[in-house]
């Protein structure tokens, strides 16, 4: 049996495709079986990963019409032999000692989650040689200080669902939302608050490829308002856990979220796609941001609709920050 189940969904990802996959089958960890669920690719996806799937006994293939990414981890988790789980973007690489290292985390810190730390590269750009990049720094935590940690968003913990190892028990009655984007707000909080601990380590083993294509690179659209109604999933999860603090911090990172949302909208001059009930002014919006979130976050989300005003407000952090020196 293999000790972890790599599920990567497939969809019109030809040109990177055999870079993922080589870079899986590339790993120093060999128990591992690889799930390719190819979620109605148009193109020859589906045609490269059977032609993988002859070459490699490891790897099986999901072949299914196209339901969305959500649909696709589902199904690899429905058929994963593992005792452990982790997901791949197909367009995405990982270096040689990903599995080694996540899976020695959790077996040397008795963890249920282990989470290394991310590579961003633009689509064009090489992934670095090497098996890890910077020192390698540990944290540990209980699942429910991770749940905090995202909700107060001070960095320690991404949300994304990529770059991390589960033990696949935390998925019995957990999957995520079929038909919704930002489906990672709405399931790695509750996989992470089933989690007794979490260990985090600081080496970038997971390169994540950004594409103007992809669907946080794409123009504004009313969907985007999904990503609230998954961290609203999330609050009604913490309610019935009872858990009255994560209940507040969630409420919170939702509101944050619907203020980002806002402004993406206003950049992308498309503010009357916003729905009826997330309406809000730029200016509270831009406010909730600055309060919530960091400098460089609120930089960014200033340039989208004051570009201008980025400049006076890096001035105003360079005085802030004297100021606090003194």
């Amino acid at each position: 049996m293999p000790t972890i189940s790599v599920i990567v969904p497939v969809y019109k990802v030809e040109p990177y495709i055999h870079q993922c996959i080589d870079s899986i089958l590339a790993q120093t960890y060999t128990v591992f079986e690889l799930i390719l669920v190819d979620d109605g690719s148009p193109d020859n996806c589906g045609l490269i990963c059977d032609e993988y799937a002859k070459q490699d006994d490891r790897i099986r293939v999901i072949h299914q019409e196209n339901q969305g990414l959500s649909a696709a981890r589902n199904a690899g988790i429905n058929i994963a032999k593992g005792e452990c789980l982790t997901f791949i973007d197909s367009d995405d690489l990982i270096t040689e000692n990903y599995l080694e290292r996540l899976y020695q985390l959790l077996i040397e810190y008795h963890a249920e989650i282990s989470v290394c730390d991310m590579y961003s590269f633009q689509d064009g750009e090489e992934f670095p040689d090497g098996t890890s990049y910077g020192e390698d720094e540990i944290s540990l935590m209980t699942g429910r200080d991770a749940c905090l940690s995202i909700y107060r968003m001070d960095g320690r913990v991404p949300i994304m669902a990529c770059g991390k190892l589960y033990c696949a028990k935390l998925f019995t009655d957990i999957r995520y939302p079929v038909g919704l984007i930002h489906e990672d707000d709405a399931t790695t909080p509750k996989l992470l608050y089933r989690a007794k601990k979490v260990v985090i380590a600081s080496d970038k083993l997971y390169g994540y490829r950004t594409r103007p294509d992809s669907i946080t690179g794409r123009a504004f659209t009313a969907k985007r308002f999904d990503s609230i109604t998954a961290v609203q999933s999330c609050v009604d999860f913490f309610q019935k856990e009872n858990d009255a603090e994560l209940v507040k911090w969630a409420e919170n990172a939702k509101r944050v979220m619907q203020s980002k949302m806002v402004i993406r909208a206003y950049g992308d001059h498309c503010q009357e796609q916003i729905p009826e009930q997330y309406r809000m002014g730029e200016r509270r919006a831009l406010c909730c941001i600055y309060r919530w979130t960091s400098d460089d976050t609120f930089s960014w989300y200033l340039s989208l609709v004051h570009p201008k005003w980025v400049k006076l407000h890096s001035y105003w952090v360079k005085i802030r920050k004297m100021i606090k020196s003194k």
